[in-house]
């Protein structure tokens, strides 16, 4: 039988998501790991047979609607309880049963938030907030992303969801689109920090969603070199599917909750932020509803 399973994760206890071989310390890892150990999969050299992931994340990234596919005979209803009892940081929290051509990368979208905290955003707030939505539509990230994330692909992505808003003493910028370049997000958020100290204008951001060179030519003018924004604030919200629907384990997302924020090794704030997003996300079933809190 073949499982779609949703999961969420401190980030900031890993290497990041992605497995190299069979090396433990990332998430994908320890997952994998884990699931060798319970008999879940074969312990052979093709784990992709078995075992698929939505997406990568950076080290120090956190997870809270991470999606994987697993392959496996082992006992569905035990399937989740099994896991979380054997995973530190990584909590499973939703399952749904999936074609076999059922693909994890071939999302419908994905939402990521990052939270920027008390201090870090300047004063120029409504420029800043009207900026963020410049990013919706088709745009060219090529000056928005790693370097090399383009080698293979093309650095056109489509923006279907993005804003900038308050909570509390805290900013929150949520971003939904079907797919990301390798540090797309942290850099977009970077860029958004920027225009908030007055370094960039949303003109200049206008000009880098061009392309390239008109883009290179904005930051050579104002001498800004866009950096990546802190792993700790970005959080991978939610992987949307049209036609799959997950079945919740309410009691493993209080577990998620208690484990993971806990852990965050971030301010005690940030905590009970996370804490408080999770609630209503929880409330809402998660997805695309959370941009309405």
């Amino acid at each position: 039988m073949r499982y779609a399973l949703k999961y969420a994760y401190d980030g900031s206890l890993f290497e990041g998501s992605q497995r190299f071989r069979r090396e433990r310390g990332t998430v994908d890892g320890e997952i994998l790991h884990v699931l060798y150990r319970m008999g879940a999969v074969p312990g052979d050299d093709a784990p992709s047979k078995y075992f698929q992931t939505a997406s990568r994340t950076d080290k120090g990234v956190h997870a809270l609607g991470a999606v994987c596919t697993i392959k496996t005979d082992f006992r569905e209803e035990e399937l989740l309880r099994a896991l979380n009892g054997n995973l530190r940081g990584i909590v499973f929290w939703g399952k749904a049963r999936v074609k076999e051509s059922f693909r994890p990368r071939h999302a419908s979208s994905r939402t990521y938030v990052y939270i920027f905290p008390p201090g870090y955003m300047g004063e120029n707030v409504r420029e800043t907030v009207e900026a963020a939505e410049l990013y919706r539509g088709v745009h060219d990230f090529s000056l928005l992303c790693r370097p090399d994330a383009t080698k293979r692909t093309t650095p056109v992505r489509e923006i279907l969801f993005s804003e900038l808003r308050r909570e509390g003493e805290w900013w929150l910028f949520t971003v939904v689109g079907r797919s990301f370049l390798w540090n797309q997000v942290r850099k977009m958020a970077q860029a958004l920090r920027l225009i908030s100290l007055g370094e960039l204008s949303a003109g200049d951001l206008e000009e880098m969603l061009k392309g390239k060179e008109s883009g290179e030519a904005v930051l050579k003018k104002r001498g800004v070199t866009i950096s990546l924004a802190p792993p700790g604030g970005l959080i991978l919200w939610d992987v949307h599917y049209d036609n799959v629907r997950f079945e919740v384990d309410r009691q493993a997302l209080e577990v998620a909750r208690r484990r993971i924020i806990s852990n965050l090794h971030y301010s005690h704030t940030l905590s009970i932020l996370y804490g408080k997003l999770l609630k209503l996300s929880v409330e809402n079933h998660l997805g695309r509803e959370v941009l309405q809190m």
